[in-house]
């Protein structure tokens, strides 16, 4: 609805821009900084000031956002910052094969609403609803609850455009009460299924995803457009917390609500969930170093402190004349991705691979002990992780004696490495679904 301001221009042109709307709760430090520069010809008009005439220049926004590492939550910045798609596209699930929680049968059969003849298996799972011969929209609301026994519930909405396939939860269910069902097809099928996890992996692509960010920093609603990541660190000391730091520069940044108001005490912007998943800490980190002719993850690594890895996208926005004040192309350079740490020295080897300029896989799995994922049949108990695969070379190795130990500094380059094609790669294991981005 246009306010009185507008509804009483006479002559005017008014454009409507639409920005994409957040999806999930991002729990961090966020700051954004709007630049518009000026510009005050240094004429000579016999004038003694300085500005006499002054032009607005092209905006710039530039954006930091600083947060300890969720599992779930974080998912996004590999998106923005390493990669723009999983590998493969649709990730596996633990148990690899999914648990059939109600066998395949015609919605004629379901009816109306129905329960699962199987219960989610311990702690909790997403559910799967598999769709075939179905030509109609409809629509399944779950009610259940999770593993800390709070009543939960959701929609998950089918459309005639996309009537067949795999349709997953977004929330993990200890137990389901019920499914209620509206629309589709009678004689189409359906099958509920349900995973304790997924297992996302991403290799480092060309093309990087841009977010869209809402931002209500207590007083304003903020909307940013077309953000793209140009850094990123994640960074772990083994008695401290993991954090990971995300840096870029926006298309733009907007308020929006009424601007009559002079103190916005409450946001503009709809409710989110809160995310539940734990923060990582540093101390059940595991590292893992080995030649790069030899199987990765066979060497545990137990003499890492601290450790830090260092991301640059090469991304960059740039303007072209299209009459607009905002930058609207993006353009990319060479990613370049490093990272260093300190060990307590204990093996002169390691010193003489930085000599010989070998080149070596490091695992870093930064998991989640404090959230159980379940044990898939038997095959052993899983947590939630993050991991990364850094296929590296030393370029610096300083040793600075300290008191109780030697403490050796040591500096990596990641190195395309031909045989895998790629110079790293992430991997997590979280209870986000395959729909998770875009």
């Amino acid at each position: 609805m246009l306010d009185k301001g507008l509804r009483s221009l006479a002559a005017a042109t008014l454009v409507v821009y639409g920005f994409v709307a957040a999806k999930w709760l991002v729990p961090s430090e966020f700051h954004a900084v709007e630049e518009l520069p000026e510009f005050s010809p240094p004429d000579f008009r016999g004038i003694l000031d300085e500005d006499i005439r002054m032009a607005q220049l092209a905006k710039k926004v530039t954006w930091d956002l600083k947060s300890g590492v969720y599992s779930d939550a974080d998912q996004f910045f590999v998106y923005a910052s390493i990669a723009n798609a999983t590998s493969p596209a649709t990730p596996a699930s633990v148990p690899s094969s999914p648990t059939v929680l109600h066998a395949n049968a015609a919605f004629s059969v379901y009816g109306a609403s129905f329960t699962l003849t199987t219960q989610p298996t311990a702690p909790d799972m997403e559910i799967q609803f598999v769709i075939a011969s179905n030509a109609l929209a409809g629509t399944f609301t779950i009610t259940g609850t999770n593993r800390l026994n709070q009543a939960i519930s959701e929609v998950i909405s089918v459309t005639s455009g996309t009537p067949n396939g795999t349709f997953y939860s977004l929330l993990a269910y200890a137990s389901v009460t019920n499914v209620a069902v509206t629309g589709f097809t009678s004689t189409g099928t359906l099958t509920v299924q349900g995973v304790n996890a997924y297992n996302p992996i991403w290799l480092p692509t060309d093309t990087l995803a841009t977010l869209g960010g809402e931002w209500y920093d207590g007083t304003d609603s903020k909307v940013l457009s077309f953000m793209a990541c140009t850094d990123f660190e994640v960074t772990y000391d083994v008695e401290k917390e993991l954090q990971f730091v995300l840096k870029g520069e926006a298309q733009d940044m907007q308020p929006i609500g009424d601007r009559s108001r002079a103190l916005i005490t409450v946001t503009d912007f709809p409710a989110y969930a809160q995310p539940t998943d734990f923060v990582d800490v540093g101390w059940p980190a595991l590292f893992w170093l080995d030649p790069v002719n030899g199987t990765g993850q066979t060497t545990q690594w137990l003499d890492v402190i601290t450790f830090k890895l260092t991301g640059v996208t090469g991304q960059k926005l740039y303007m072209t004349a299209n009459g607009i004040q905002v930058l609207n192309r993006i353009g990319r350079k060479r990613r370049k991705t490093t990272f260093e740490c300190e060990i307590d020295y204990q093996n002169v080897q390691l010193e003489s691979k930085y000599r010989a300029f070998q080149k070596q896989i490091i695992y870093v799995k930064f998991q989640q002990p404090f959230y159980y994922l379940g044990n898939a049949g038997g095959a052993g108990s899983f947590y939630k992780y993050i991991q990364f695969a850094l296929y590296s070379r030393m370029v610096k190795f300083a040793l600075d004696p300290k008191d109780e130990k030697v403490i050796a500094k040591i500096s990596c380059m990641c190195e395309y490495e031909p045989s895998v094609g790629y110079a790293f790669n992430v991997s997590m294991l979280n209870q986000n679904n395959p729909n998770y981005f875009p």
